[in-house]
Parts: structure tokens; C-alpha cells; sequence
């Protein structure tokens, strides 16, 4: 092979009992069924990661999935295949169910008891303040009660009726072989000869609202960790900056850049807050945040709050304003 191609094919349900709305039992069903589909593939997996080829398939927000792709471009169409045709003709293995569904049922308890750490807990109370599509694990745990294989049988005979694909593929080859590469992949995604097919680069005339907005104002979601040993609190602070053009995410992107190393530097080598210390910045369809979160062991949530404030209101304001040209 002489051809390198990178390749990412986006699948969304449209219509169907599961892809009505994005609820708690669906999500369970969607994570479960993706991963009995790549138990599935574990041996072609195997085989075709020794040929240089790789696909990894992942929920899509209860609506679908997200297949990614990367190889030569000679072999990656036919393992891309291979990959959609084991989504749409899923194996009801029992005891491939059994341990699947064990594994995730613990991880949900983790969730649930906050065994990941202070920190991790915040981070899964804020996706589910500011991403309508985002659920707590207490809430996915309650709905894993009564999941059975069957429900994931009905989730895969419905999963692509109907369903809407978008392709995008890059790599080393021309427009020509791009898109050949491309409609090869998403013609296994066809519900019929009609069925819509969209290059990612295409505006959704419909766009759905994911995220939270937060219209410039202040929230406090505070609460107690379910581990009454455990010593850390966690602060999650999130700017959203909103909907931004080209230029203006361009610029918060190099924000995020520019913001990690002097927060951390701030909070966790000079005050010494706790060994979690991050900034960075985000983006959900479309909407640009600001994400700081802190774990400490020696100071209260407040306090944590206080300091981060502070970092944005004056030690990141002189770092911006002292920032010389070749620094920049």
C-alpha cells in the first residue's frame, strides 16, 4: 500500500423509538450494544490492527455512533465495512451480554459512589448542568434495572432505519478516491436507495439543542460527596463563551492554550490547593467553554471558588497584558 488514509464516519438515528430523545435507558442500550459490537470484533480487530488498519466504534449521544478509521486506503474500506456491517448485524450472544453488562454495571456503581474521586464526581454533575444529552450515573444505573438482551436486539434492528450519515476522510489521496472511500463506507449505512448521504462539511438545517444555555448567568449547583470518608472536594468552574466565529474560536482556542500552565501554576505550585489542578478549553457542538477544575484536600469549596476567581480576574488579566510579542 502506498496511500495513507485517516477516515471518520459519523452515523445519527433520526427517527425511531431510540432516537426520539436521548433518555437514560437509551443511553445504557447504546453503550451496551457498542460493546458487544466490538467484543464481536475482537479476532477481524486483531487481524487487521497486524495490517495496519484500526476502527473504534463509540456511542454517539444515544443517536448513533462515531466510527473512526485509520489505515492504508486500500485495506481501510473494506474493514470500515466490515465494522458497519457487524452495527447492523449484531450478534445477541448471551454471554458476551452477561459480561458486558456486569462490566458496565460496575462502573455505573462507581459512578454512583463517587469511587473515581471528588474530582471526576463534579465533573459528572457539570456535563449534566450544561449537556441535555448527559445523565448522572445514579440515574443510568436506575434505568440498567430490566436491560435485557432482547432490548438490545430491538436497539439494533432499529438503530438504521432511516438513519442519516455524514463522512469525513483524510489523508494523502485526492477528492476523487476521498469520496469513493467514503459513500463505499456509508452505502452499508443505507436504510434505502433514497436515503440521505452528507459530506461533515454540510450545515444541518435542524440543529438540536445540546447544550445548556447558560445566557450569561451565574449558576451554583453545590452538593455533598456520597463518600462520607472521603477528604477532597472538587470545584468544577466553567466559562461559557457561547457560539463563536471562526475568528473569535480561533481565539479562544490559543485562550486555552495560553491559560493551562499559569493556573496550575497558581493554584496548585504556589497555593498549593491540591494535586488536581487544570484550565483548558472546550467545545460541544459548536459552543466554546472555559473548564477549570481543582481537587483539593486543605481548603473548602469556597475557598477553591475564591482562588479560581481571583486567577481569572487578576493573575490571568496581567498575564495577558504583560505577554510579550515573541511569547505570543
Amino acid at each position: 500500500p502506498t496511500l495513507a488514509a485517516a477516515a471518520e464516519l459519523r452515523l445519527k438515528l433520526v427517527k425511531g423509538p431510540q432516537a426520539a430523545r436521548a433518555e437514560p435507558g437509551v443511553v445504557v442500550i447504546s453503550e451496551l450494544h457498542s460493546r458487544m459490537v466490538s467484543e464481536q470484533l475482537r479476532a477481524k480487530r486483531y487481524m487487521a490492527g497486524g495490517a495496519g488498519v484500526y476502527c473504534d466504534v463509540s456511542p454517539l449521544a444515544a443517536r448513533g455512533y462515531t466510527l473512526k478509521c485509520q489505515g492504508f486506503s486500500d485495506t481501510l474500506p473494506r474493514y470500515a465495512r466490515t465494522v458497519l456491517d457487524s452495527l447492523r448485524h449484531f450478534e445477541p450472544d448471551p454471554v458476551r451480554f452477561e459480561t458486558q453488562a456486569a462490566q458496565l454495571r460496575n462502573e455505573y456503581e462507581d459512578g454512583v459512589k463517587g469511587r473515581g474521586g471528588a474530582a471526576q464526581l463534579a465533573a459528572a454533575h457539570a456535563d449534566r448542568l450544561l449537556y441535555n444529552i448527559a445523565f448522572l450515573p445514579s440515574e443510568l444505573a436506575e434505568a440498567f434495572e430490566g436491560v435485557s438482551l432482547a432490548d438490545l436486539t430491538s436497539f439494533a434492528d432499529a438503530a438504521f432505519v432511516d438513519a442519516k450519515a455524514e463522512a469525513l476522510v483524510m489523508g494523502n489521496i485526492n477528492r476523487t478516491a476521498a469520496s469513493a472511500l467514503a459513500t463505499d463506507a456509508l452505502e452499508v449505512v443505507r436504510a434505502s436507495d433514497t436515503a440521505s448521504i452528507q459530506l461533515a462539511a454540510t450545515e444541518d438545517k435542524q440543529v438540536e439543542q445540546a447544550v445548556a444555555d447558560l445566557q450569561g448567568k451565574f449558576y451554583l449547583h453545590a452538593f455533598a460527596h456520597p463518600n462520607t470518608d472521603e477528604k477532597n472536594c472538587a470545584v468544577q468552574l466553567t466559562v461559557q463563551l457561547g457560539r463563536l466565529g471562526r475568528q473569535e474560536a480561533a481565539a479562544a482556542i490559543l485562550l486555552g492554550d495560553i491559560l493551562a500552565q499559569p493556573f496550575f501554576g497558581s493554584l496548585r505550585t504556589k497555593q498549593q490547593l491540591g494535586y488536581i489542578a487544570s484550565g483548558s478549553q472546550t467545545e460541544a457542538r459548536g459552543v466554546y467553554s472555559l473548564n477549570f477544575v481543582v481537587q483539593s484536600s486543605v481548603a473548602t469549596p469556597a475557598h477553591v471558588t475564591d482562588a479560581m476567581h481571583g486567577f481569572l480576574n487578576e493573575t490571568l488579566a496581567d498575564e495577558l497584558a504583560n505577554m510579550t510579542g515573541a511569547k505570543f
